[in-house]
């Protein structure tokens, strides 16, 4: 079935869902949830996750965590926690300042 509104957005359910504004952002429902925005960024949710962004990407909470493969990147309130088996700091400079560095 389809319907469609005088503005031009769609909505169209067949066996999946789609809904279409009229400035062309879209969400798909089947097995997984595609939500896309006219300019291109989206959120793909299937077995994996997947965040796109054209510019720039932003979480914001009172504690935002990147976490998988044994490592971590957890940032709050106190400050930046990196975690892992490994971890790398590379770059054409690096810089680390503080009140207090402390190098085990």
């Amino acid at each position: 079935a389809l319907a469609q509104s005088s503005g031009g957005s769609k909505i169209l359910l067949d066996g999946n869902a789609l809904a279409q504004s009229s400035g062309g952002s879209k969400v798909l429902l089947d097995a997984n949830v595609l939500a896309q925005s006219s300019g291109g960024s989206k959120v793909l949710l299937d077995g994996n996750a997947l965040m796109n962004g054209v510019g720039t990407a932003t979480v914001s909470a009172p504690t935002s965590t990147l976490a998988g493969g044994g490592g971590s990147v957890e940032a709050g309130g106190a400050g930046v926690t990196c975690a892992g088996g490994q971890v790398n700091v590379s770059g054409g400079m690096v810089n680390v300042s503080g009140g207090l560095v402390k190098i085990n």
